[in-house]
C-alpha cells in the first residue's frame, strides 16, 4: 500500500511517467497482446525502416499516437511465423504494424474523423462510431470498447483493441518469403 502511495504521489508531481501505449502492450501481454508484442519487437532495429514503431509507442513526448492493437486471436489469419522469419518479411511486418497507428493531430489524438490517416503514407483507414462517439469498427474490424482492454488516457496516446489485423489495401500476404 506504501508503494502504491508513494507511486501515485511522484506521478502527480511528474517525478514518473505514466504509461505509455507499449508499456500498455507489454504489461497485457499475457492477457492477449502476446502476439503483438513479439511483432512490435522483432521489427524493432530492421534494415530499412525508420524509427522503430516500439520506440514510437514507448516515447511519452512523440505526441498523442492511437493504435488499434490486434489481439492474439486476430493473427489466425496471418502467416506469422514467415512474418519473423527473416528481416525481409520483418519489414513488411513493420508495415502492416505502421497501418494500426494514426499519428497525432497537432501533438494531440486524432479525433477519427473519416478518412483516418496512418503511418504509411497514402493509407488510410475507415471508422464506423456509435452513437456516443466511440469507434465501433475499424476497417471491419471490431473494436472493445472496454477502458480496461482499450485505455484512452495513455501518456502517448490511447489503444483500442481489435479482433483481426488490419492490412493495407495495397498489400497481399503473397508477397512474403515463405521460410516453412
Amino acid at each position: 500500500m506504501l508503494f502504491k502511495t508513494l507511486a501515485l504521489a511522484l506521478l502527480a508531481v511528474g517525478l514518473v511517467q505514466g504509461e505509455t501505449i507499449y508499456d500498455h502492450v507489454e504489461e497485457h501481454a499475457d492477457e492477449d497482446l502476446a502476439t503483438l508484442l513479439a511483432a512490435l519487437e522483432a521489427t524493432k532495429g530492421i534494415p530499412n525502416t525508420d524509427e522503430s514503431l516500439q520506440a514510437i509507442l514507448d516515447n511519452p513526448d512523440a505526441g498523442k499516437y492511437t493504435l488499434f492493437a490486434p489481439i492474439d486471436t486476430a493473427f489466425a489469419d496471418v502467416p506469422v511465423d514467415d512474418l519473423l522469419c527473416n528481416d525481409a518479411n520483418k519489414a513488411i511486418l513493420a508495415d502492416i504494424l505502421n497501418y494500426h497507428v494514426v499519428p497525432p493531430l497537432d501533438g494531440d489524438l486524432h479525433p477519427l474523423t473519416n478518412p483516418v490517416p496512418t503511418e504509411l503514407a497514402g493509407e488510410t483507414l475507415e471508422v464506423v462510431k456509435g452513437a456516443d462517439g466511440v469507434p465501433m469498427t475499424v476497417n471491419g474490424a471490431d473494436v472493445d470498447p472496454d477502458p480496461e482492454h482499450s485505455p484512452q488516457d495513455l501518456e502517448n496516446g490511447a489503444i483500442w483493441e481489435i479482433n483481426k489485423v488490419l492490412l493495407p489495401p495495397t498489400f497481399s500476404l503473397d508477397a512474403l518469403t515463405a521460410c516453412g
